[in-house]
Protein backbone atom coordinates (compact mmCIF):
# COMPACT_ATOMS: atom_id res chain seq x y z
CA UNK A 1 0.00 0.00 0.00
CA UNK A 2 1.42 3.39 -0.94
CA UNK A 3 1.76 6.17 1.62
CA UNK A 4 -0.97 8.33 0.08
CA UNK A 5 -3.58 5.60 0.24
CA UNK A 6 -2.48 4.63 3.74
CA UNK A 7 -2.87 8.21 4.95
CA UNK A 8 -6.28 8.53 3.28
CA UNK A 9 -7.55 5.34 4.93
CA UNK A 10 -6.01 6.33 8.28
CA UNK A 11 -7.75 9.72 8.18
CA UNK A 12 -11.09 8.04 7.32
CA UNK A 13 -10.67 4.91 9.45
CA UNK A 14 -14.40 4.47 10.19
CA UNK A 15 -15.34 4.37 6.53
CA UNK A 16 -16.97 0.97 5.83
CA UNK A 17 -15.77 0.91 2.22
CA UNK A 18 -12.31 -0.06 3.51
CA UNK A 19 -11.77 -3.61 4.72
CA UNK A 20 -10.38 -4.39 8.16
CA UNK A 21 -7.20 -5.67 6.49
CA UNK A 22 -6.78 -2.40 4.58
CA UNK A 23 -7.26 -0.44 7.81
CA UNK A 24 -4.69 -2.53 9.69
CA UNK A 25 -2.16 -2.20 6.84
CA UNK A 26 -2.81 1.55 6.66
CA UNK A 27 -2.19 1.94 10.39
CA UNK A 28 1.08 0.01 10.15
CA UNK A 29 2.14 2.05 7.12
CA UNK A 30 1.37 5.38 8.79
CA UNK A 31 3.29 4.35 11.90
CA UNK A 32 6.38 3.98 9.70
CA UNK A 33 6.10 7.55 8.34
CA UNK A 34 9.08 9.71 9.25
CA UNK A 35 6.76 12.69 9.88
CA UNK A 36 3.04 12.99 10.54
CA UNK A 37 2.45 16.46 9.07
CA UNK A 38 -0.91 15.63 7.48
CA UNK A 39 -2.13 13.37 10.31
CA UNK A 40 -3.91 15.16 13.14
CA UNK A 41 -4.15 14.21 16.79
CA UNK A 42 -7.85 13.45 16.19
CA UNK A 43 -6.89 11.08 13.34
CA UNK A 44 -4.66 9.18 15.77
CA UNK A 45 -7.43 9.08 18.38
CA UNK A 46 -9.88 7.73 15.79
CA UNK A 47 -7.42 5.05 14.67
CA UNK A 48 -6.74 3.98 18.27
CA UNK A 49 -10.46 3.81 19.00
CA UNK A 50 -10.99 1.71 15.86
CA UNK A 51 -8.18 -0.65 16.94
CA UNK A 52 -9.71 -1.04 20.40
CA UNK A 53 -13.15 -1.76 18.95
CA UNK A 54 -11.69 -4.18 16.40
CA UNK A 55 -9.77 -5.97 19.15
CA UNK A 56 -12.90 -6.21 21.32
CA UNK A 57 -14.86 -7.63 18.39
CA UNK A 58 -12.15 -10.26 17.81
CA UNK A 59 -12.23 -11.18 21.50
CA UNK A 60 -15.99 -11.73 21.27
CA UNK A 61 -15.75 -14.04 18.27
CA UNK A 62 -16.49 -17.69 18.84
CA UNK A 63 -13.42 -19.77 19.42
CA UNK A 64 -12.87 -23.29 18.16
CA UNK A 65 -11.31 -25.79 20.53
CA UNK A 66 -9.71 -29.10 19.59
CA UNK A 67 -8.81 -32.11 21.71
CA UNK A 68 -5.26 -31.41 22.81
CA UNK A 69 -2.27 -33.71 22.33
CA UNK A 70 -1.21 -32.52 25.81
CA UNK A 71 2.25 -31.54 24.53
CA UNK A 72 1.76 -27.80 24.24
CA UNK A 73 2.91 -27.04 27.78
CA UNK A 74 5.49 -29.80 27.98
CA UNK A 75 6.19 -33.23 26.55
CA UNK A 76 3.39 -35.64 27.52
CA UNK A 77 2.29 -33.16 30.16
CA UNK A 78 -1.02 -33.86 31.89
CA UNK A 79 -1.75 -30.75 33.92
CA UNK A 80 -5.51 -31.06 33.67
CA UNK A 81 -5.73 -27.82 31.73
CA UNK A 82 -4.53 -29.33 28.47
CA UNK A 83 -7.66 -31.23 27.55
CA UNK A 84 -8.58 -28.73 24.83
CA UNK A 85 -6.60 -26.22 22.78
CA UNK A 86 -7.29 -23.54 20.20
CA UNK A 87 -3.88 -24.27 18.64
CA UNK A 88 -4.47 -26.66 15.74
CA UNK A 89 -0.78 -27.63 15.82
CA UNK A 90 -1.57 -29.49 19.06
CA UNK A 91 -4.94 -30.93 18.01
CA UNK A 92 -5.11 -34.70 18.39
CA UNK A 93 -7.21 -35.41 15.28
CA UNK A 94 -5.52 -33.09 12.80
CA UNK A 95 -2.53 -33.64 10.54
CA UNK A 96 -0.38 -31.24 8.60
CA UNK A 97 0.56 -32.16 5.05
CA UNK A 98 3.75 -30.10 5.19
CA UNK A 99 6.92 -30.86 7.12
CA UNK A 100 6.81 -27.23 8.28
CA UNK A 101 3.73 -27.08 10.52
CA UNK A 102 3.69 -23.28 10.36
CA UNK A 103 2.72 -23.14 6.69
CA UNK A 104 1.00 -26.47 6.13
CA UNK A 105 -2.51 -27.46 5.22
CA UNK A 106 -4.35 -29.07 8.13
CA UNK A 107 -6.91 -31.81 7.74
CA UNK A 108 -8.78 -34.03 10.15
CA UNK A 109 -7.54 -37.61 10.38
CA UNK A 110 -9.92 -40.30 9.32
CA UNK A 111 -10.16 -43.18 11.75
CA UNK A 112 -11.22 -46.72 11.18
CA UNK A 113 -14.17 -46.52 13.50
CA UNK A 114 -14.24 -46.89 17.27
CA UNK A 115 -11.21 -44.85 18.28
Amino acid sequence: MNNGKAAAIFKDIENPRFTNDEKRIAIRTVLNFETFNSITKQDFKNALLWLINFSDACDNMKKILFLCDRKKCGENHDCGYCRHTSDIKHAVNFCCESNNINDGFYFEKETGGNE
